[in-house]
């Protein structure tokens, strides 16, 4: 049973993620359809394709963490085996990991060590971690 206090940070993560989103939140809830629980049903706007496609689900991704994390209510990703991760999932994880706007967002990664070769991806987005 949900509290007030609860119900109206849902409300107010709601509204956020629609004001943060906008166009783009049809892209999101394509990839988690949980999400259309939370903030119900949205106007699909026209498609795209290649690198503005990426772009975008990089930025709504970045907005929907934004919307949903402060250090209030901080958000705590956890990915496991990372070794496995792609050139675009790492991508995605150093937009989300370099945005100072994110103040409540902690991320948490897991990795075998042992199959990660220095010249892998996931060695670059670690160094690259490291040095920021």
């Amino acid at each position: 049973m949900m509290n007030h206090q609860n119900q109206t940070h849902i409300r107010q993560v709601k509204k956020s993620i629609h004001s943060s989103l906008q166009r783009d939140l049809h892209l999101l809830i394509d990839m988690i359809p949980a999400l259309k629980q939370l903030v119900g049903s949205c106007d699909v706007s026209s498609s795209t394709r290649g690198v503005n496609a990426t772009q975008r689900l990089k930025l709504a991704t970045r907005n929907l963490v934004r919307a949903m994390s402060s250090q209030e209510n901080p958000l705590v990703l956890f990915m496991d085996d990372l070794q496995w991760a792609d050139s675009s999932s790492l991508d995605l994880l150093t937009v989300l990991a370099s945005d100072k706007a994110c103040r409540g967002l902690v991320l948490i990664g897991a990795c075998r060590y042992e199959e990660v070769a220095l010249e892998d991806d996931l060695a670059d987005f670690i160094r690259n971690l490291e040095d920021s």
